[in-house]
């Protein structure tokens, strides 16, 4: 037993060490600026702090003000320098891995299957490509970890009465939302289940009402001065025409929904088809955790949003709503980058459901972990060519 517990401290330091060394790699190649970055950096080069927060981004450009703001400020500090451009996204991608990776050993069914769901969270290429990008996705995982790990703390009735830690912390959430639009689809639960909890013990009450003030107070802010500018942008809209679900007919919605559902559960491994095709053996995995287990599990725990397999369900119905009305893209491309860690682990727990067939079960592993190693095989020399 203690040579088991070292292994798996070790193989959690090899995780984590591997997927800096990969970031790493990736940032320090000084990759030149794309497409969007460009747009991106014309605004940080150009425009001066109070515009920022009065007008539409150039170029069908979202990205949310205060964190523009942040990246150019510090950038300014070392000439603009592609380094220091892309430094944010890299250190909240960083922070990001740290924060999943208690997060799935708190919530995995074995310290096995974290390590897992880790393994494929460092082995992923766009993990690795979007922790040296000027934009937000970085972000987006960062911030909906951060909720989501805070969520895990009303799993069992743990918390009797809040401490003033845990106010600060709850009060310091919605400040978040200056950073990342994608917290917009989660910040909503933690007042959901505050006020399930005031129901049952009453000195969560107050905290609740503070809660809610505070993000209805800089929910109204952002709106003002970021997102109705955003949602000005018809252009935007029309580029993410593809990528919202069909509702002209049964069949050009089944169409687009299954189209979703496949970039959602396998986009994220690869930079090619070959990744996509390949890990398309995951899918029903996914699928069946998702969509079966998950909302059986939702509806057994009376809809509390305390499980990663719930919160992920919930974020999905609201990928699916806003996919519906054309309010945004239901997809699994870096627009939805945050979902990813929830996929990794609905992967992961939808192999376990055949554990108790040890051939099927191993074979299942044996293939994921040859899978894994090809894909992070495939993004160090994918990152290693940007140096010729």
């Amino acid at each position: 037993m203690p040579f088991l517990i070292r292994s798996e401290k070790w193989l959690w330091r090899i995780c984590a060490a591997f997927f800096i060394a990969v970031c790493l790699l990736h940032f320090f190649s000084q990759r030149p600026l794309w497409l969007d970055e460009n747009f991106v950096f014309g605004h940080i080069r150009q425009a001066g702090y109070r515009i920022l927060f009065d007008v539409p981004l150039d170029h069908s450009q979202a990205f949310p003000r205060v964190y523009l703001l942040v990246i150019k400020f510090f950038a300014q500090q070392f000439s603009l320098h592609l380094l220091a451009l892309r430094f944010m996204p890299l250190v909240c991608m960083g922070g990001a891995f740290f924060v999943w990776k208690k997060i799935y050993r708190a919530s995995a069914a074995t310290a096995h299957d974290a390590l897992l769901c880790a393994a494929a969270f460092v082995s992923s290429y766009q993990m690795g490509r979007y922790a040296s990008e000027l934009k937000q996705y970085s972000m987006d995982v960062l911030v909906v970890g951060l909720f989501c790990l805070y969520l895990l703390s009303f799993k069992g009735n743990s918390i009797r009465k809040p401490t003033r830690a845990f106010t600060l912390i709850t009060l310091a959430l919605p400040f978040s939302l200056f950073f990342s639009y994608a917290g917009f689809f989660i910040f909503w639960v933690v007042a959901y289940n505050l006020a399930r909890e005031a129901r049952k013990n009453h000195s969560f009450g107050g905290l609740c009402i503070g809660y809610a003030g505070v993000s209805l107070l800089l929910s109204a802010w952002i709106f003002y001065f970021d997102i109705r500018h955003t949602l000005a942008v018809s252009s935007l809209f029309s580029y993410w025409d593809d990528y919202f679900l069909c509702v002209n007919s049964a069949a050009c919605f089944f169409k687009s929904f299954g189209e979703g559902m496949r970039r959602l559960g396998v986009w994220w491994f690869g930079n090619s088809k070959f990744f996509v095709r390949a890990a398309t053996f995951v899918l029903p995995f996914f699928l069946f955790s998702l969509l079966g287990h998950g909302f059986v599990l939702l509806k057994k725990e009376r809809f509390m949003v305390v499980r990663v397999e719930t919160i992920g369900v919930v974020l999905f119905l609201e990928l699916f709503v806003c996919g519906v009305f054309k309010k945004f893209p239901f997809t699994g491309e870096r627009v939805t980058l945050y979902f990813a860690p929830f996929v990794f682990f609905y992967i992961v727990q939808g192999f376990g459901f055949l554990r108790r067939n040890r051939v099927i079960y191993n074979a299942l592993i044996g293939c994921f972990c040859l899978f894994l190693l090809l894909c992070a095989g495939n993004t160090v020399v994918s990152f290693l060519g940007l140096y010729r």
